[in-house]
């Protein structure tokens, strides 16, 4: 991988930027910023000398190596001079240009150097410990001598990015991403070549990242080189032990090109895809040109035309403006149980043996006179509701804004993750609903279709979509009709397979027909499959038998439905009344296969891409 990118920088300094001699020539200036044992820099020398050019020790003097460990830096200088030793040059080692220092707070002789070539492979570090003011600074926009503002990560096309939690932003990978970025930018011109994790290339987060990258670069070329676990991708990971999938990223600026976006994708074994990086670069890789768009500017391949008609739908967060993810309880042995006799039993002993309890939180269990109350049901998988005690004093994350309309059960909301590694799911609930409900890997968010209780209660929903469906069907659909349409649609094969890789992106975008009764069709057969996953359906009520076979292996989102509701209770005997819940949800399950059918027979779904 190293010498695919190293041979790609070369090429691409010859063929892009005009520089005959590519990494041997003398306005060459390159970076790695995370040198580590300085892999990169003694393959860029391999590939001048592979070129013919010599090496000498005013080729040495323009790679710069950067490392914060000093062991390592150490380790890779001791490489570097048996690499120049093997090759005849050993008298120049001592005009090696190898640095102990942090690139990320780069010392005022690296930050004046105009390099123009930036390489490596940075750390991947979620939970970063360089918070320094420079790069922090850097990552929010920086201004170039000609007075050109960059708006940095953390806005787009002017506004806010808007992001509840954007701490992805703060990965270490992204630090040095946006440190290649202002070097070139700054000089003008210039390559960089990194590794990176491949979730920049289509997670919501990263979208301003992506819109700044198309504003400073003319050609961006990704290799996705997948493998990642996470999302369940059936193929190997390039480095050996890591879960998120991998990169290349090729960005050039010089100003004057046409601009492109070029994608390409490595599926298979590890072995295979190390062989063909062996032995491609740029040149060989086959490319397809893609055409980032607003709003969310991905990375990634697709049907113009299919994204086209996506993009015209309405955000499932514009239609229902309160929501949130699902609760953090941080103590699930402690907070919830699967009967309320259990977890009565346990939190009444909290109050004479508050082990695992802070002071503060068993003050405030003992002051609690109405703690029972606090008790209600949680829906924690699909179909798998469990008992809660919701005391904000002892859930980690109780999410009450989203969460309270939920606590009676009278209420109805919708459950959908905002980013889907597997298959995207939906489900429907009564109660209040935990962070991991349809996947295994994202945040689920909760969508209530009331807020408040009593006298209080009120839809959340917009008014200017109510006021626009109003206008276009002559009365304004009641809130349970505009959720059953937004159902059947989550729940159309048609509409998933259409728009499947569309739907991993971000919440769902909901176009409405134009035709009231085409509405009011999908409506209704959307509001049949809520009253089934509410097991609220009247055919429910069978007397217990054995499950059809068509339902064993029906799921939603990640989870296989039966398997993980009979996995939580292994090792236990059933309650007479969770035999009956578990006979209804398969029945349930059997009848979803029916409605979907139905709502394919109407090919009413047809009607919707395109509309309002």
């Amino acid at each position: 991988m190293v010498r695919y990118i190293v041979r790609s920088v070369h090429v691409l300094l010859q063929s892009k930027l005009g520089l005959p001699g590519g990494l041997a020539d003398p306005g060459v200036r390159l970076l790695d910023p995370a040198a580590g044992t300085m892999n990169f820099l003694r393959a860029a020398w391999r590939e001048v000398i592979d070129s013919r050019a010599p090496l000498g020790a005013h080729g040495m003097a323009r790679s710069t190596g950067i490392e914060l460990l000093g062991d390592v830096e150490a380790r890779g200088r001791a490489t570097l001079c048996r690499f120049l030793k093997v090759i005849g040059c050993g008298s120049a080692a001592g005009r090696l240009s190898t640095v102990h220092a942090d690139a990320l707070a780069p010392p005022p002789e690296l930050l004046a150097e105009p390099f123009n070539v930036v390489i490596g492979n940075p750390p991947w570090r979620g939970r970063s410990s360089n918070r320094g003011d420079w790069i922090t600074q850097l990552l929010h926009g920086y201004r170039l001598p000609d007075g050109r503002q960059d708006e940095g990560y953390f806005r787009v096309d002017g506004g806010p990015l808007g992001e509840r939690n954007p701490k992805w932003l703060h990965d270490d990978y992204v630090k040095f991403l946006r440190l290649a970025q202002y070097s070139i930018d700054r000089n003008g011109e210039g390559i960089a070549g990194l590794v990176l994790n491949h979730n920049f290339l289509d997670a919501p987060t990263f979208r301003g990242l992506r819109r700044s990258l198309l504003g400073t670069f003319q050609e961006i070329y990704a290799l996705d080189l997948h493998g990642n676990r996470r999302r369940g991708e059936g193929d190997d990971n390039v480095f050996l032990g890591v879960a998120q999938g991998a990169a290349v990223l090729l960005l050039v600026k010089k100003p004057g090109l046409l601009p492109r976006m070029l994608r390409a994708d490595l599926h298979g074994s590890r072995r295979d895809k190390l062989w063909a990086l062996q032995r491609g670069d740029v040149r060989t890789t086959r490319w397809t040109e893609i055409e980032p768009r607003e709003p969310v500017y991905l990375f990634v391949a697709g049907d113009r035309a299919i994204e086209r008609d996506y993009q015209q739908g309405i955000p499932l967060t514009e239609i229902f403006p309160v929501h949130g993810p699902g609760i953090i309880t941080g103590r699930d042995a402690l907070v919830t149980a699967l009967d309320r006799a259990t977890l009565e039993r346990r939190i009444a002993e909290l109050f004479d043996h508050p082990d695992g309890l802070s002071g503060r939180q068993a003050e405030a269990l003992r002051r609690d006179a109405g703690w029972r109350e606090k008790i209600t049901r949680c829906l924690v998988r699909p179909f798998d509701l469990r008992y809660l005690f919701y005391a904000g004093y002892l859930v980690e994350r109780p999410r009450k804004a989203v969460m309270e309309p939920m606590r009676c059960g009278g209420n109805v909301g919708l459950i959908v993750s905002r980013q889907s590694k597997e298959e995207p799911g939906a489900l429907v609930t009564r109660w209040i609903t935990g962070h991991k409900v349809v996947s295994a890997c994202d945040v689920s968010s909760l969508f209530p279709l009331y807020l408040g209780v009593g006298a209080e209660r009120r839809p959340n929903l917009s008014p200017a979509l109510a006021d626009r469906l109003g206008d276009l069907y002559g009365h304004q659909p009641a809130p349970e009709a505009i959720l059953g349409y937004i159902y059947s649609l989550l729940y159309s094969d048609t509409w998933r397979r259409r728009y499947r890789e569309l739907l991993r992106q971000d919440f769902p975008r909901i176009s409405f027909p134009r035709d009231p009764r085409h509405f009011g069709a999908l409506a209704g057969l959307g509001r049949e499959l809520i009253e089934l996953h509410l097991l609220r359906d009247p055919r429910l009520q069978r007397p217990p038998g054995s499950f059809d076979p068509a339902v064993r292996n029906i799921r939603i989102g990640a989870y296989p439905v039966l398997a993980q509701w009979f996995r939580a209770r292994r090792g236990r005997d059933l309650r007479r009344e969770e035999a009956h819940d578990v006979q209804r949800i398969a029945e349930a399950l059997r009848l979803t296969l029916e409605v979907q059918t139905r709502i394919e027979e109407e090919r009413l779904v047809e009607c919707v891409a395109g509309s309002l």
